[in-house]
């Protein structure tokens, strides 16, 4: 597995991507905001150190950070559970040093995910980022 950092051009497949991973793992997320936050991703992007995780030549998912903190995963869905994320999450750990991260807390899956990653539950937030009532677990990685 390896990555690339990830340049405006890529934006519009990674917000293909983030759209089909959200929609296989958020359906607790109301189809107005999925679609809002669709629409500011690339806004997002901006912002953080975005890399494109490829498998051979096919890319399997994007990640973003800012200092030491995952600020989004997403995987594609046909490679989930497939041990993707879990050789991206320790590249990044390792890498960049990230440890911390938050998660929707109605995503079990992905809260499961950063628990068998090594993170432990460090408070949680009743509101996500933009102030939408979808609560946020943040984690950090366990020393």
């Amino acid at each position: 597995m390896y990555n690339r950092m990830a340049e405006e051009t890529d934006y519009p497949v990674m917000v293909a991507l983030w759209e089909r991973s959200v929609r296989a793992t958020h359906d607790f997320l109301a189809e107005p905001d999925l679609l809002a936050l669709k629409k500011a991703m690339p806004d997002y992007f901006v912002d953080l150190d975005m890399k494109l995780w490829y498998d051979y030549d096919q890319i399997v998912g994007f990640s973003g950070t800012a200092e030491e903190k995952l600020e989004m995963l997403f995987v594609e869905p046909r490679h989930r559970q497939k041990g993707m994320g879990s050789k991206i999450i320790k590249q990044l750990i390792q890498e960049d040093g990230i440890h911390t991260v938050d998660v929707n807390t109605q995503n079990i899956a992905g809260l499961n995910f950063y628990l068998k990653q090594g993170f432990v539950v460090t408070g949680e937030s009743p509101l996500d980022g933009q102030g939408r009532p979808y609560p946020l677990t943040h984690l950090t990685l366990r020393k």
